[in-house]
C-alpha cells in the first residue's frame, strides 16, 4: 500500500496507516459478499432451468 510505504518513509502517521488498513478490510469483506451473492443467484438461476440431479 502507498500509505504504509509513506508511513514507513516517516511521511504519513500511523492513524493513517491504520485508516488505511481499515478501509481495505471493510472493501475485502464487501467483495467477498458480493461473491456470495453472485455464486447464490447463479446457483438458483441454474435451478430455475432445470439444472440439477433429480431425486427419485
Amino acid at each position: 500500500m502507498i500509505v504504509e510505504a509513506r508511513y514507513w518513509a516517516g511521511v504519513s502517521n500511523y492513524l493513517e496507516l491504520h485508516d488505511a488498513q481499515r478501509d481495505k478490510f471493510v472493501a475485502q469483506q464487501a467483495a467477498l459478499v458480493t461473491r456470495r451473492q453472485l455464486l447464490s443467484v447463479a446457483a438458483n438461476f441454474y435451478k430455475a432451468l432445470g439444472g440439477g440431479v433429480a431425486v427419485q
